[in-house]
């Protein structure tokens, strides 16, 4: 790559979405060298472009500047990249709307339950393209008579709970995992784990809302059905 300083501060700030003010910022704290002086021109180069998006894809993904600064570094640390392996915040809400046919005003809910939330580090509000998926399944629930308020209160009530779930979750894999392995031996268990768990989760929930959907309707045929519904589960 061509490290031959060719862009002033405007330019780096208008190719990267960053503002002046971050970027010289990020050079005191020393995320970003500085540029190159020519008498009382400051000019940076390509590689410092790159460094700026890096910073700012990061950032996107929730670390901290320290977080970011130790990923820069050519020791960066395996565990935290293995943890950062996920799809980058890029899509507004009326993409969100426009991808799911859900319209703005239920997106609001959704955002306002806590079901789907923007990322805090990118300029603008920003959603991970997973929301696609939850926010689909939020619809088909709408499209089969679920009243909209009532899913909203659900909402409500699983994210009441779910944080203290993963915090648990976390606590226990930083316990088991991290406290006995080294760095590199966790971030593979990490990329490893991370899905299983996830898997886990979804199928505990599944087998729990038809052992309780079984009680409460009492009923062979409909216990049939709800088999069928989730068949979905079952698959690798």
């Amino acid at each position: 790559m061509d490290a031959t300083p060719s862009h002033t501060v405007e330019e780096l700030a208008t190719l990267t979405g960053t503002s002046i003010d971050t970027i010289r910022y990020y050079q005191r704290i020393g995320l970003l060298n500085p540029p190159a002086r020519n008498g009382r021109r400051a000019s940076y180069s390509e590689s410092q472009r790159v460094v700026l998006e890096n910073i700012r894809a990061l950032a996107s993904k929730g670390f901290s500047l320290t977080q970011i600064g130790d990923l820069l570094d050519a020791r960066a640390d395996p565990l935290v990249v293995a943890l950062a392996a996920h799809e980058e915040s890029d899509l507004s809400r009326a993409e969100l709307a426009s991808r799911t046919g859900l319209d703005l005003s239920t997106l609001d809910l959704v955002v306002e339950a806590g079901l789907i939330r923007p990322d805090e580090h990118t300029e603008g509000e920003r959603f991970d393209p997973s929301a696609v998926t939850m926010l689909r399944a939020a619809r088909d629930l709408i499209e089969a008579g679920i009243p909209l308020q009532d899913l909203y209160e659900l909402a409500l009530a699983h994210t009441a709970n779910i944080e203290s779930v993963v915090d648990d979750a976390v606590n226990l894999f930083r316990s088991r995992i991290v406290s006995e392995h080294d760095r590199t031996e966790s971030a593979e268990m990490t990329r490893a784990l991370v899905p299983v768990v996830t898997r886990l989760v979804a199928e505990h929930f599944s087998r729990t809302l038809i052992e309780r959907a079984l009680v409460a309707l009492g009923s062979p045929a409909e216990s049939a059905s709800l088999e069928v519904q989730v068949s979905w589960s079952d698959q690798p």
